[in-house]
Formats: C-alpha cells, sequence, structure tokens
C-alpha cells in the first residue's frame, strides 16, 4: 500500500481573517514557521520517500522546514493546489457572513459552485486523481502532500465514503497530518488532525491493517 501524508500547511497571518486561497506571496507567520519545525517533528517516525506540495508559497515552505533534514527534493504539483475561490479570493471572514452565495457554499457543497471558481466536486476529482496516479508512481512507499484544508477534507470524504456536503465536519487544523493507506484492493484511513506524535508511523499501521485484511479473508 502506498501511505500518504496529507498536511496541511502552517500559519499565515490570513489564517482565520480572510479568505486566502489562492493569493500569490502568501508566507508563514513567524507562528506558522514555529508549527511548520514541530510538523517536522512530528513525522520523524515516518519513512517518507517523497514530498509533493501545492505550488502556493505558503505550502512550499512548510514543505521545504519538512524536508530540511532529508536530502527529497520537495516538487510541486497542480492538483495540490487551494480551490480556487475566484471573485471571494481575498475577503474577510465578516465580507462573506452576508453573501447568500457562501451561505449555499457551505451548505450545499456537493452542488453549490463558486463565481468565478471551482466546485468543490472538482477539487475532489482532482485531488482523488492526483493521489491515485501517485500510489501508481510510488508503490509501498510513504509520501509527503502538503496541500491545504479544502483539498484534504474533500479527500478525506472521498475514501472514508462521506458525501460532501458533511465536509465541514471534518477539522483539520493548520501544519496537522492526515493520513490515508492506498492500494488497488483498498483503502485504510489511518489518521485524522493529528498535531502530536504517532505511536508509530503511518506504515506501520498500515502493514498492521494488511494483516489484519489478510488473517479474516477467505
Amino acid at each position: 500500500m502506498t501511505v500518504f501524508l496529507l498536511v496541511r500547511h502552517a500559519a499565515t497571518d490570513f489564517s482565520n481573517l480572510a479568505l486566502a486561497g489562492r493569493t500569490p506571496n502568501l508566507h508563514l507567520s513567524p507562528e506558522g514557521g514555529r508549527q511548520a519545525e514541530r510538523l517536522r517533528e512530528l513525522l520523524e517516525l515516518e519513512p517518507v520517500t517523497a514530498i509533493y506540495s501545492s505550488p502556493l508559497e505558503r505550502a512550499v515552505e512548510t514543505a521545504k522546514l519538512l524536508a530540511a533534514d532529508s536530502n527529497l527534493p520537495v516538487r510541486t504539483d497542480e492538483f495540490l493546489a487551494e480551490i480556487d475561490y475566484g471573485e471571494w479570493t481575498g475577503l474577510s471572514f465578516a465580507e462573506l457572513k452576508s453573501d447568500e452565495r457562501w451561505q449555499a457554499f457551505n451548505t450545499f457543497r456537493s452542488r453549490a459552485r463558486i463565481p468565478g471558481g471551482e466546485s468543490a466536486v472538482f477539487v475532489q476529482e482532482r485531488m482523488v486523481t492526483g493521489l491515485e496516479h501517485l500510489a501508481w508512481r510510488h508503490p509501498e512507499q510513504v509520501v509527503a502532500l502538503v496541500t491545504h484544508l479544502d483539498p484534504i477534507r474533500l479527500a478525506i470524504c472521498h475514501y472514508a465514503g462521506i458525501p460532501v456536503d458533511l465536509s465541514l465536519r471534518i477539522a483539520i487544523e493548520p501544519a496537522s497530518v492526515s493520513a490515508v493507506a492506498i492500494s488497488r484492493q483498498e483503502v485504510v484511513l489511518l489518521g485524522l488532525n493529528r498535531t502530536v506524535g504517532f505511536e508509530k508511523s503511518a506504515a506501520k499501521r498500515a502493514e498492521g491493517k494488511r494483516h489484519q485484511v489478510q488473517l479474516v479473508a477467505p
């Protein structure tokens, strides 16, 4: 199985204030830098063989801090980019609160579309397509993917069988790790929104799950 560590980038000065979306030149805050350092410690047990990142600066900076103690290059891929929030990009949450379209998007994400941007369903499709491609490229490996809140939530929804409309029930904190193992035969959700150390690596837990499945198979 390929183990994917879905990492949300660390905090910026925009966090919790406005909808950053694909705003360029948005960098980690001092607190974000500290979060990324803790993130590196969080993943010490993981035998990571490849690191991919969203092209946005805040994700790349997080990925580079994550890779600092290894010889692994940080490769960027568009499938990991944040949702394109179109006309809403850069607006404060106070400004968005009175927009009926924003309310509809957060109530019925499987149907609502962002004005001038992407739909949640499309983002989920590009995330799942990208993950399946990397699973083929990195069989039996552990791959770290540094991306954003909603792409992670929507990927988790797909693999956990959760409807897109319920995606807001999933919390994904800055500099957190969620883990999923994928093979041609099965998918195992190994962790969600972890911000403290794993008692054993996701790769070891994936191996344990595989043995359990083999033991109960007819």
